[in-house]
Formats: structure tokens, C-alpha cells, sequence
């Protein structure tokens, strides 16, 4: 009688011929790692590349050891972070009305992906808006590495600081975020509606530009590499998978777009192939403008990069099904899709440029 192929008990087979190969690849590649990170304690916070991307692969490991590199949730002047206290030696948030926009970055990034300089050949949308003369443009930096929920908790204490000292000029928010940022804004907004913050009463209008609000798939993919190890690991003890699983809790977070405490304090994450998140609607009294980018071109051709959206983003993510329920009951919702652009240059494009400022007017 023919034995029926399992495909789970070949790659078992496999793995444990190999067994010998693959403990001494882990291990030199672990020792690699930790070589690595030792050599990142030493670097200084004073670039715009390499700090906010090891941040986004370590941020949390390094928070944890008080990295000299270690970035910290912050208002940005000129590559300066800026104490609350002190932003009116540099701005003066009566002009405009008391408008303010707050740019909020994504992953691996810092204000600077905002902003344009003199080699840039197209103007950044930070830049593109700061020249308007409409609004006073701030910007925020956070550790990518850390939890979304981290990162929107303090966000939300950040803006209530700000609100509060500046209560007599700052009269309406508009935040405009990308990536990862519009994850930590909108549990900055879910935190501020639990404790009730000042902060979101002058919230008007948010951006989100590329933001995974039903998660990465390209961290899901990770997410789910680790799981398959994790039930078929000849070891015993996890190893394949934690090996795999060396993803800062930023990036951990961006599988399934968790933006609650809740979520990744779950005993079974890592563990459960579906995972249940919790549900963080819009706020109800602010607008929503959600901004997808696919690469696929004018004439729509490319049929499947509709799925992957702008290369790091899928549409049906940028564009959730939460949001499009949520407009049916309240009109508070746009939604556009900008064919040709990729997930960074969805911050240059001048068609979004354009959209923009149409809806800030």
C-alpha cells in the first residue's frame, strides 16, 4: 500500500539531516548579530540614515540598554530635538490662527523624510506645505522599534503637554502621517479618547498616507515564518523560530497592526496563526483622508501589484474596510489611490502634494 506524502514530516526529515549545517549557520550568524549591536552602543544620534533604521531593527533592545544611538520620542528643530517648553523660541503658534500640522514618520525614518533640501530634485510634502504660509508645521520623532501602543501613549501624553502649554494660541490640529506613523496616531487617538485628552477636541483633520491599517504583509510573512518554524522545529526548544523571530516589536507590531497594549501582551502571539486585534475605530468628530499608493501604472496595467499596492503597503490595507464602514455611518472619511507611486514617493508625488492642499483648504 502507497504511503500518503506528508508534507510536514518531509521538511522534518530534512531539517534534521541538516540539523548539524544549520546549528553552526545560526550560530555564526547569532554571533554576527550580537557583534553587530555592540558596534550600534557606540554610534551617536546625529544622523538622519543610520540611527532611525537601527532604531526601527533594534529600537527596543536599545531603549533597554541606553544606547547612545537610542532615539527619543521628541518635537524636531533643525536635527535638535526640542523640549515642549521651549518651542516658542522658535515658532509662534498665534500666527495662522493657531492652525499647526504635525508630520508623524514611519518606519526606519525621522523627520527628514518629510523635508526637502537643495539636492532634492522634487520637494518633499513637509517642505511642500511649510512654504504655503497656511499653517505652523511641526514635526515629531519616535523609536520605531518600540510597540505602536508604546509609541501612541506616549505620542498622546506628548500632544496633551503641548496643548496645554500653548492653550491660549494653538486653536486646531491637523496631523499628517505615513507608514508606521499613522498606526501611532491612531492609537495616540484611542489612548486620548480613553483619558479624555484636551488634545483631540482641537484634532480637525489626519492624513494617512500609506499606512498599513490592517497590517504589513511583508511583516506578516515574517510573523508567519516564525510560526511555521516554531511547529516544526526539530530542536525542541524554539531556536529556527527565534532566530527568525529577531524583529524589533515595531516591526513585530506592523503584522496585524496592533495599536493596543492588549494585543502584543497576548500569551499566544507568535504562538496562533489568526490573530484577533483589537478594534481602534476613527474618532468620530475628526476626518479621515487615507492616502494608497499602487505601482502599477496609468494605463492599469501590472494586474497584481494591486495587491501589493505601493511595494510595501497592500491597497486593501492603506484603504481598510474599517474606514470605508465607518464613512457609511459618518461622511467622515476620504479615500484615494494614487496609481504610480511607491510607498516613499507618495511624499514627493505632486498629485498628492495637490490632493492635500485641496482638503486642508
Amino acid at each position: 500500500m502507497k504511503t500518503q506524502f506528508n508534507i510536514t514530516d518531509w521538511i522534518k526529515q530534512k531539517l534534521d539531516d541538516e540539523k548539524d549545517t544549520i546549528d553552526k549557520i545560526k550560530n555564526k550568524l547569532i554571533a554576527g548579530w550580537e557583534d553587530i549591536k555592540l558596534q550600534l552602543a557606540e554610534m551617536k544620534d546625529d544622523s538622519h540614515h543610520m540611527v532611525p533604521i537601527i532604531n526601527g531593527l533594534l529600537g527596543d533592545n536599545m531603549a533597554e540598554k541606553g544606547s547612545n544611538a537610542l532615539v527619543n520620542l521628541s518635537f524636531r528643530y533643525k536635527s535638535r530635538d526640542i523640549e515642549v517648553d521651549d518651542l516658542n523660541k522658535y515658532y509662534n503658534f498665534s500666527e495662522y490662527d493657531g492652525k499647526i500640522i504635525l508630520f508623524i514618520h514611519g518606519l526606519m525614518n525621522d523627520e527628514s523624510i518629510w523635508q526637502s533640501d537643495f539636492t532634492d530634485s522634487k520637494k518633499r510634502l513637509g517642505t511642500a506645505l511649510d512654504v504655503q504660509d497656511d499653517a505652523i508645521c511641526l514635526y515629531i520623532r519616535y523609536n520605531t522599534g518600540l510597540h505602536i501602543s508604546e509609541n501612541g501613549r506616549a505620542v498622546n501624553n506628548l500632544l496633551q503637554q503641548f496643548v496645554e502649554k500653548y492653550s491660549n494660541e494653538v486653536r486646531e490640529l491637523v496631523i499628517i502621517s505615513h507608514s508606521m506613523g499613522g498606526l501611532v496616531t491612531r492609537s495616540a487617538g484611542y489612548y486620548a479618547d480613553i483619558q479624555r485628552q484636551k488634545w483631540i477636541g482641537l484634532l480637525k483633520k489626519v492624513f494617512l498616507i500609506g499606512v498599513p491599517n490592517e497590517g504589513s504583509y511583508l511583516a506578516r510573512v515574517a510573523y508567519l515564518t516564525q510560526y511555521f518554524f516554531r511547529k516544526i522545529d526539530i530542536t525542541q526548544n524554539d531556536s529556527i523560530a527565534k532566530f527568525f523571530d529577531i524583529r524589533s516589536n515595531g516591526i513585530k507590531d506592523l503584522s496585524f497592526g496592533y495599536l493596543v497594549d492588549e494585543d502584543w501582551q497576548n500569551a499566544e502571539d507568535g504562538k496562533i496563526r489568526n490573530v484577533n486585534v483589537t478594534l481602534v475605530t476613527p474618532l468620530p468628530k475628526v476626518k479621515y483622508y487615507l492616502i494608497a499608493g499602487t505601482v502599477l501604472d496609468e494605463q492599469g496595467r501590472g494586474r497584481i501589484f494591486t495587491f501589493f499596492g505601493d511595494g510595501l503597503v497592500e491597497k486593501e490595507s492603506a484603504l481598510s474596510r474599517l474606514f470605508k464602514n465607518n464613512s457609511l455611518k459618518s461622511g467622515k472619511v476620504e479615500m484615494k489611490l494614487f496609481k504610480g507611486e511607491n510607498h516613499l514617493t507618495l511624499l514627493e508625488s505632486k498629485k498628492v502634494h495637490e490632493y492635500v492642499l485641496s482638503c486642508l483648504k
